[in-house]
C-alpha cells in the first residue's frame, strides 16, 4: 500500500530504529538512526533531519513508528521506495483503537457536512481512514480541526496530521 503523501513526509524528514533497555525504541534513537541510513536508501537527509524527525514522529501511533523505522533500518537493500514499503508493512499490523472509529464518525460527518473530502482522488491520503497511524493525541488535536469551519478544514487536518 503506497502511503502517498505521508510516505513523503516521512522520507524527507526522516526517522529509524534504536532502543532502550526495556526494548522499546526512543523517538531520539529512531531518528537517528534513519537519518544515517537515508544516504543508503538514496536519499539526503536535511540539516535539521533529527529534529524535524523528532516533531513529525510524536504525531505517530508508537507501533507503527516501531515497526515502520525497524523495517527501513533492516532494509537491504534499500533505496527510495524503501519509506514508502515500510509505510504500508507498519500500518498492516495495526489495531483500530476506539478513537480511531469516533475520529471516522467525526470526519465522515464533516465530509457531508461541508461536502468537501481533503484530497479527491488520493485513496492513500484518507484522513477518515488512515487514523491507526497516528497517536491518540494527534488525533484529539485534529478532532478540533474536524468542527472548525468547512473552509479551513482541510489546511488544518494536514498541518495537524501532516499529511
Amino acid at each position: 500500500m503506497h502511503h502517498g503523501r505521508l510516505a513523503v513526509a516521512v522520507a524527507v524528514i526522516g526517522m529509524a530504529c534504536g532502543g532502550d533497555p526495556d526494548g522499546s525504541s526512543s523517538i531520539a534513537d529512531d531518528c537517528a538512526s534513519y537519518c544515517q541510513k537515508m544516504p543508503a536508501c538514496g536519499e539526503t537527509p536535511g540539516a535539521d533531519c533529527q529534529a524535524a524527525c523528532v516533531t513529525l514522529a510524536s504525531g505517530y501511533n508508537p507501533a507503527y513508528w516501531d515497526a515502520f523505522t525497524a523495517c527501513y533500518v533492516a532494509a537491504t537493500p534499500c533505496d527510495n521506495k524503501t519509506d514508502d514499503t515500510c509505510s504500508g508493512t507498519a500500518f498492516t499490523g495495526l489495531m483500530r483503537r476506539p478513537i480511531d472509529d469516533e475520529f471516522r464518525t467525526q470526519c465522515l460527518a464533516m465530509e457531508s457536512r461541508c461536502s468537501i473530502v481533503c484530497h479527491p482522488g488520493e485513496p492513500d491520503l484518507d484522513a477518515c481512514g488512515f487514523t491507526v497511524i497516528y497517536s491518540q493525541d494527534a488525533l484529539t488535536s485534529a478532532e478540533a480541526c474536524l468542527a472548525g469551519d468547512c473552509a479551513s478544514v482541510c489546511s488544518c487536518l494536514t498541518s495537524t496530521l501532516h499529511y
